[in-house]
């Protein structure tokens, strides 16, 4: 089984190298990101569990702050080295939520 991961935007990506590619060149795009996890729910079900959340994603750049939200869905299986993600989808929130709507933890 191939893992998958949908970016806010993005057609779907296939394969842990893909993958790792895609963080690595978010991360390293020269902006410095912050992403916080909010309105968290875990459910597990046997050898497969869920992780929904709203991510708050601060981007501080050159042209100064942005704030982007988007849900996401983490679906991890259990074998025998632990929990592995194999799906991460995350969608944009289309308007701008208040960060006391985020449920974040400060």
């Amino acid at each position: 089984m191939s893992a998958r991961c949908i970016h806010p935007g993005w057609d779907v990506l296939v394969g842990g190298s893909t993958i790792r590619e895609s963080w690595q060149s978010i991360f390293s795009g020269g902006a410095t990101l912050n992403v916080e996890a909010g309105d968290v729910e875990v459910s597990v079900f046997g050898e497969m569990a869920w992780v929904q959340c709203l991510e708050q994603i601060r981007n501080l750049g050159e042209t100064g702050e942005q704030l982007s939200v988007a849900r996401a869905t983490n679906l991890f299986v259990k074998d025998g080295g632990g929990w592995r993600m194999i799906l991460h989808h995350a969608s944009p929130v289309p308007s701008p939520m208040e960060e006391d709507d985020l449920g974040l933890v400060h």
